[in-house]
């Protein structure tokens, strides 16, 4: 049998190769050339506004467990923490952080009550610190939701125009930065970054970052999985603080008995500072 059908057969399949070679070069030239290749749509302000507002009205409370990393002049720590977040009133949310090992006891509990008030309870040192509207650059007012991936927009805040870059908002002695990110299935808009800027008088300046990323989608909203919050304090260049949460289980508008955010009885003999 002769050799020849078989040979006019193969430089067929590599001329076929060639052009489908030839076709997915071109088509990638025209990609640099003109851009192509996944686009992000701008947003204008009225739809970053009117999306973080709708997702702030979905959330009143949050249970759950998550690996905590803080840092701050004094300490460096990581820990398996189980979080409560209450924000039935959105203008004194509150937080309850519980450091506790694999065989459940507590060594650290962290408390924000309706003053702005937080209270660290070392257990290890048996010492209570407390710190109030600042941790090192971070307002403590708004550390719930900045922990839980939204910040609503202030109610005397002036809104900017957006750009690739996000929106500005100001508000008082405050400016606020906000970024977004469009998230798939949809595509929605989800924050991305926040960026806030506070004088706080007598001529501080307290600074912070966050960043968010791995987002959840659940029940229609998208909450970050993980979040980093930078706190700059005293316009100083370098980080002051910084909180790192990787959420690991959420449970979200449940009823959270009041009790839960009161300090526990048993802390009399505790050295304050």
């Amino acid at each position: 049998m002769s050799r020849l059908p078989f040979r006019i057969l193969k430089k067929r399949r590599n001329k076929g190769l060639r052009d489908v070679c030839l076709v997915a070069f071109l088509f990638v030239q025209l990609c640099v050339v003109s851009g192509c290749g996944p686009k992000t749509r701008l947003y204008s302000a009225h739809e970053a506004v009117e999306a973080i507002t709708a997702q702030s009205g979905q959330i009143h409370t949050e249970r759950g467990r998550a690996w905590i990393s803080a840092r701050s002049p004094q300490q460096k720590i990581s820990f398996p923490a189980v979080i409560a977040v209450d924000r039935t009133d959105p203008k004194r949310p509150l937080l309850r952080i519980e450091a506790m090992d694999p065989l459940g006891a507590t060594h650290a509990l962290l408390i924000l009550d309706t003053h702005s008030r937080l209270t660290w309870v070392d257990y290890d040192a048996r010492t209570i610190y407390e710190v109030r509207h600042y941790w090192y650059g971070i307002p403590l007012a708004r550390l719930p939701e900045l922990l839980l991936g939204f910040l609503p927009i202030p109610d005397d805040g002036k809104v900017g125009a957006a750009d690739a870059d996000g929106f500005e908002v100001r508000s008082g002695a405050g400016t606020l930065h906000y970024i977004m990110n469009w998230i798939d299935p949809g595509p929605r808009l989800a924050l991305g970054v926040v960026e806030g800027e506070i004088h706080a008088g007598a001529g501080k300046t307290e600074k912070y970052v966050v960043h968010y990323s791995h987002y959840l989608d659940h029940d229609d909203f998208y909450l970050p999985g993980e979040v980093k919050l930078t706190g700059f304090s005293n316009g100083a260049p370098e980080a002051t603080s910084e909180i790192e949460v990787a959420w690991r289980e959420r449970r979200w508008n449940e009823t959270i008995p009041m009790q839960v955010f009161a300090l526990p009885a048993g802390l009399e003999k505790f050295t304050r500072q």
